[in-house]
């Protein structure tokens, strides 16, 4: 009987009902919204800094990543090598000599990271060849290839085929050695760092430059579940560290990055609660309209004996049958709306944060728990926030409600 008496009070003022499940289910439609641009906006970064050059997770000696000393290899980089070779998470892996060095052309001269890779092993770990933009990446049938950035390009004057002198300084001894090269291809990162002061050379060159045969600074490797990357547990990390090497996730080279992704998360429960607050006011303003209009019918009731935690229910239910029809319809809106912009997703191609740019539009990424978690949320609200005026109505005296009404 509560259930039907509830069902026709909301039905009752048909316009009043429509406002407020609509004022309820627009708020959760656009919860569900922003969480789904959230994970999809974290998501697409994280897949933009991995998958571009950095890779899932990297070793180094320890302390190379501090002072970028070229003395300080990759111990046992065969091992290291074989270890990711053959465990079965990893997908790929592929080793890399960095210095600092001076690039030099006709016009003017610049100072440059250098990065000696391997181009077959890159493929599966990074996606350098994609981003050539004019010419070709590396191929390993030259040594005097060189890759540079577009902004470099423009910086030194010169286009492809022109000749550039790289300088660098060996490991140990700390002479100078100076190698001339020509520009086989210009990429475009589109982040400052990387196009301007990043150059990628041949291993091999790169080795015969330092004088470290056989060496190399940096391992990076990518693993068919990403998510493995920063699971510390795995065996793999301790194997990787062996003689002095420090082997690390994602997050932890990317801290801005991992930051990000915890400030996102405290933002969607930011905005859960500001949405929820107006909600709040949405119900508790509805239903004392509702109780207003039926105060003489309330007095009524508790003159004929009704009690209060009748009259307490009634209300209660009203407000969850309000919430239910709320929930029908943010969720007809909020997916609709993910499902949209999970297609056609949001160009943010020139976006840069913490030095990596969304190269891919941002899609939205659908979650169970966003279509369940979230309104029972919104049920829970309802009834928290019908409980004022619930209360209200089971203390109104009915000598008083009787002589009330709108």
């Amino acid at each position: 009987m509560t259930f039907k008496l509830a069902f026709r009070n909301v039905l009752r003022n048909k316009r009043r009902t429509f406002l407020t499940a609509l004022l309820i289910g627009v708020g959760l439609g656009v919860l569900i919204l922003y969480d789904g641009f959230v994970q999809g906006m974290t998501e697409a970064m994280v897949r933009s800094a991995t998958g571009s050059f950095l890779g899932e997770a990297q070793v180094h000696a320890e302390g190379f990543r501090k002072d970028r000393d070229v003395e300080k290899v990759v111990a046992n980089w065969p091992a290291v090598s074989k270890a990711l070779s053959q465990d079965p998470l990893v997908k790929a892996h592929a080793g890399r000599v960095i210095a600092n060095g001076m690039l030099s052309s006709a016009a003017n001269v610049s100072s440059v990271a250098i990065f000696g890779i391997d181009p077959a092993s890159e493929l599966g770990v990074s996606q350098l060849k994609n981003v050539v933009r004019e010419g070709a990446s590396l191929t390993g049938s030259s040594d005097t290839e060189i890759l540079i950035g577009r902004r470099l390009a423009k910086l030194l004057e010169v286009g492809l085929g022109d000749r550039v002198v790289l300088t660098v300084a060996q490991a140990k001894s700390g002479e100078l050695s100076q190698e001339l090269f020509r520009v086989s291809g210009i990429f475009a990162f589109k982040t400052r760092e990387m196009d301007q002061a990043v150059v990628f050379i041949a291993r091999t060159r790169a080795q015969g430059l330092l004088r470290l045969p056989g060496q190399v600074h940096e391992v990076a490797f990518s693993f068919y579940d990403s998510a493995k990357a920063n699971d510390e547990t795995l065996p793999l990390w301790q194997e990787l560290k062996k003689g002095g090497n420090e082997a690390l996730g994602w997050r932890a080279l990317m801290p801005s990055m991992a930051a990000m992704m915890d400030m996102s998360r405290y933002g969607t429960t930011i905005t859960a609660l500001i949405l929820f607050a107006i909600i709040s006011f949405g119900v508790i303003n509805s239903l004392f309209m509702s109780i207003y209009e039926r105060m003489f019918e309330f007095g009524v009731l508790k003159a004929i004996g009704t009690r209060p935690w009748q009259l307490a229910r009634l209300v209660v239910v009203e407000a969850v049958t309000i919430g239910f029809i709320s929930i029908v319809v943010g969720v007809v809106l909020g997916g609709a709306a993910t499902a949209w912009f999970r297609v056609h997703g949001l160009d943010y191609s020139d976006m840069e944060y913490a030095g990596v740019a969304a190269r891919d539009p941002i899609r939205t990424v659908v979650h169970t728990y966003q279509f369940v978690l979230y309104p029972v949320y919104v049920i829970a609200l309802t009834v928290i926030a019908s409980l004022y005026p619930a209360i209200h109505a089971a203390r109104l005296v009915p000598t008083e409600a009787m002589r009330k009404s709108l």
